[in-house]
Protein backbone atom coordinates (compact mmCIF):
# COMPACT_ATOMS: atom_id res chain seq x y z
CA UNK A 1 0.00 0.00 0.00
CA UNK A 2 2.70 2.47 0.97
CA UNK A 3 3.74 2.38 -2.91
CA UNK A 4 0.58 3.11 -4.20
CA UNK A 5 -0.77 6.33 -3.10
CA UNK A 6 -3.82 6.70 -5.59
CA UNK A 7 -4.90 3.32 -3.44
CA UNK A 8 -4.12 4.84 -0.23
CA UNK A 9 -6.39 8.38 -1.04
CA UNK A 10 -9.59 5.72 -2.33
CA UNK A 11 -9.22 3.87 0.74
CA UNK A 12 -8.98 7.81 3.06
CA UNK A 13 -11.65 9.58 0.49
CA UNK A 14 -14.07 5.81 1.12
CA UNK A 15 -13.61 6.66 4.70
CA UNK A 16 -13.21 2.74 5.06
CA UNK A 17 -9.46 3.57 7.04
CA UNK A 18 -9.44 6.76 9.03
CA UNK A 19 -6.40 8.88 7.94
CA UNK A 20 -4.36 9.34 10.85
CA UNK A 21 -4.30 5.67 10.86
CA UNK A 22 -2.72 5.47 7.78
CA UNK A 23 -0.89 8.42 8.41
CA UNK A 24 1.95 6.43 10.05
CA UNK A 25 2.00 3.74 7.19
CA UNK A 26 2.48 6.06 4.15
CA UNK A 27 4.32 9.30 5.39
CA UNK A 28 5.74 9.61 2.11
CA UNK A 29 2.30 10.05 0.30
CA UNK A 30 1.86 13.16 2.50
CA UNK A 31 4.98 15.15 1.45
CA UNK A 32 5.68 13.75 -1.88
CA UNK A 33 4.96 15.57 -5.21
CA UNK A 34 5.49 14.94 -8.73
CA UNK A 35 6.44 17.82 -11.20
CA UNK A 36 5.84 17.82 -14.68
CA UNK A 37 9.30 19.22 -16.37
CA UNK A 38 8.19 18.71 -19.60
CA UNK A 39 7.22 22.11 -20.36
CA UNK A 40 7.74 26.07 -19.11
CA UNK A 41 4.72 26.82 -16.46
CA UNK A 42 2.46 29.18 -17.35
CA UNK A 43 2.98 32.90 -16.38
CA UNK A 44 0.90 36.02 -16.11
CA UNK A 45 0.23 37.85 -19.32
CA UNK A 46 1.65 40.85 -18.19
CA UNK A 47 5.16 38.65 -17.20
CA UNK A 48 4.86 36.91 -20.27
CA UNK A 49 7.48 38.55 -22.00
CA UNK A 50 9.79 38.98 -19.45
CA UNK A 51 12.72 36.80 -18.74
CA UNK A 52 13.78 34.30 -16.35
CA UNK A 53 17.26 35.15 -14.58
CA UNK A 54 18.27 31.67 -14.76
CA UNK A 55 16.45 30.46 -17.99
CA UNK A 56 18.41 26.92 -17.52
CA UNK A 57 16.74 26.07 -14.26
CA UNK A 58 13.00 26.74 -15.25
CA UNK A 59 13.01 22.50 -15.53
CA UNK A 60 15.52 21.53 -13.68
CA UNK A 61 14.91 19.08 -10.75
CA UNK A 62 13.90 15.97 -9.70
CA UNK A 63 10.24 14.53 -11.35
CA UNK A 64 9.33 12.90 -7.73
CA UNK A 65 10.08 15.11 -4.55
CA UNK A 66 9.71 14.58 -1.31
CA UNK A 67 9.04 17.69 0.53
CA UNK A 68 9.73 16.40 3.87
CA UNK A 69 13.89 15.97 2.66
CA UNK A 70 14.05 19.70 1.92
CA UNK A 71 16.41 21.86 3.58
CA UNK A 72 15.12 25.47 5.10
CA UNK A 73 17.36 27.93 4.18
CA UNK A 74 18.29 30.87 7.14
CA UNK A 75 19.04 33.95 4.99
CA UNK A 76 20.72 36.79 6.40
CA UNK A 77 19.39 39.55 3.93
CA UNK A 78 16.14 41.15 4.74
CA UNK A 79 15.16 42.47 1.48
CA UNK A 80 14.05 40.01 -1.65
CA UNK A 81 17.20 41.09 -3.68
CA UNK A 82 18.89 40.59 -1.32
CA UNK A 83 18.33 37.34 -0.95
CA UNK A 84 17.86 36.39 -4.72
CA UNK A 85 21.82 37.41 -4.58
CA UNK A 86 22.89 35.87 -1.66
CA UNK A 87 21.19 32.35 -2.95
CA UNK A 88 23.39 33.14 -6.12
CA UNK A 89 27.01 33.89 -4.44
CA UNK A 90 26.98 31.17 -2.70
CA UNK A 91 25.39 28.93 -5.99
CA UNK A 92 22.40 27.66 -4.21
CA UNK A 93 19.50 29.13 -7.02
CA UNK A 94 19.83 25.20 -8.81
CA UNK A 95 18.34 24.03 -5.12
CA UNK A 96 15.80 26.18 -4.93
CA UNK A 97 12.26 26.04 -5.77
CA UNK A 98 11.15 26.67 -8.96
CA UNK A 99 7.99 27.78 -10.56
CA UNK A 100 6.94 24.19 -12.09
CA UNK A 101 7.38 22.90 -8.37
CA UNK A 102 4.90 25.34 -7.08
CA UNK A 103 2.52 24.46 -9.10
CA UNK A 104 2.97 20.87 -8.64
CA UNK A 105 2.75 22.12 -4.72
CA UNK A 106 -0.37 24.39 -5.54
CA UNK A 107 -1.93 21.62 -7.05
CA UNK A 108 -2.00 19.27 -4.03
CA UNK A 109 -4.28 21.69 -2.48
CA UNK A 110 -5.03 23.71 0.48
CA UNK A 111 -4.96 21.35 3.41
CA UNK A 112 -1.43 19.79 2.17
CA UNK A 113 0.08 23.35 1.87
CA UNK A 114 -0.83 23.84 5.23
CA UNK A 115 0.10 20.91 6.97
CA UNK A 116 3.86 21.11 5.03
CA UNK A 117 4.27 24.97 5.36
CA UNK A 118 2.38 26.03 7.82
CA UNK A 119 1.54 30.12 7.13
CA UNK A 120 4.61 31.01 4.89
CA UNK A 121 4.79 32.27 1.97
CA UNK A 122 7.32 29.68 0.10
CA UNK A 123 9.34 31.53 -2.75
CA UNK A 124 10.68 30.34 -6.07
CA UNK A 125 13.79 32.14 -5.91
CA UNK A 126 14.97 29.93 -9.29
CA UNK A 127 12.31 31.45 -11.27
CA UNK A 128 13.34 35.29 -10.47
CA UNK A 129 11.97 37.43 -13.02
CA UNK A 130 13.70 40.56 -14.46
CA UNK A 131 11.30 43.13 -15.55
CA UNK A 132 11.84 47.30 -15.78
CA UNK A 133 15.01 46.74 -13.04
CA UNK A 134 12.96 44.89 -10.72
CA UNK A 135 13.35 41.18 -9.11
CA UNK A 136 9.98 39.58 -9.46
CA UNK A 137 9.57 36.27 -7.59
CA UNK A 138 6.99 33.62 -7.88
CA UNK A 139 5.64 32.61 -4.44
CA UNK A 140 2.52 30.32 -2.80
CA UNK A 141 0.51 30.75 -0.16
CA UNK A 142 -2.60 29.72 1.71
CA UNK A 143 -3.45 31.32 4.75
CA UNK A 144 -6.12 29.94 7.31
CA UNK A 145 -9.25 29.71 5.73
CA UNK A 146 -8.12 29.79 2.30
CA UNK A 147 -9.90 27.72 -0.34
CA UNK A 148 -7.23 26.60 -2.68
CA UNK A 149 -3.19 27.89 -2.73
CA UNK A 150 -2.59 31.09 -4.18
CA UNK A 151 0.57 32.06 -6.47
CA UNK A 152 1.98 35.31 -6.05
CA UNK A 153 4.05 37.07 -8.17
CA UNK A 154 5.90 39.28 -5.23
CA UNK A 155 8.42 42.46 -7.02
CA UNK A 156 11.02 44.02 -5.26
CA UNK A 157 9.00 47.28 -6.05
CA UNK A 158 6.32 46.62 -4.11
CA UNK A 159 8.23 45.31 -1.08
CA UNK A 160 6.63 45.73 2.02
CA UNK A 161 9.01 45.40 5.83
CA UNK A 162 7.14 41.54 7.12
CA UNK A 163 7.08 39.83 3.85
CA UNK A 164 10.54 38.86 3.86
CA UNK A 165 10.05 37.31 7.12
CA UNK A 166 6.93 35.49 6.24
CA UNK A 167 9.11 33.66 3.79
CA UNK A 168 10.88 30.27 3.89
CA UNK A 169 12.91 29.25 1.29
CA UNK A 170 13.78 25.47 1.13
CA UNK A 171 16.51 23.68 -0.97
CA UNK A 172 15.98 20.29 -2.35
CA UNK A 173 17.49 17.24 -2.17
CA UNK A 174 21.06 16.42 -3.66
CA UNK A 175 19.86 14.17 -6.51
Amino acid sequence: MKNDPEKVKRLIDRGIIPESTLRMFVADYYTSISVDRTKYPARPYHLSKEKFMNPELQLSGPTELNLADMEKYSHVSKSFRGVYEELAAKNLLGKCLNLADLMAISEKGVKFFQRVFSNFYVPAWASAIISENHLIIPSIYAFSGYREVELLWKSTSLEHSGDIDRMTTYLRPKA
